[in-house]
């Protein structure tokens, strides 16, 4: 009798809140748990590194940027360019902040 093996992949949504030199990279799942989150260089190697880690935590189903100009330009670009989704996503309203405080993690 064969026996079928069932996977199940997790479906990971990354977030990313670009810096000049790093950009720190968080993992969630599709429930929105975080799974973990890092900092990279803002370099070509980084973005490969990035892009790496969020995949050893499943299929990653979309990346959200904030701001994607500027800072987070390149890392958008080679996103892209890999068929990536970039979903660009706004920055938190100044009050919101303020209370909250600045936090990369968050941010991402």
């Amino acid at each position: 009798m064969e026996e079928h093996l069932h996977l199940t992949s997790t479906i990971v949504v990354g977030g990313i809140d670009a810096h000049s030199n790093t950009h720190h990279v968080a993992a969630l799942d599709s429930s929105g748990r975080r799974l973990g989150s890092q900092e990279f260089p803002a370099s070509t190697r980084g973005y490969q590194d990035a892009l790496d880690w969020l995949g050893r935590f499943g299929v990653i189903d979309k990346i959200g940027i904030e701001s994607t100009g500027s800072y987070a330009a390149g890392i958008t670009r080679f996103l892209l360019a890999r068929g990536v989704e970039v979903v660009e996503v706004n920055q938190p309203h100044p009050h919101l902040r303020a209370r909250r405080g600045k936090d990369d993690a968050i941010d991402a």
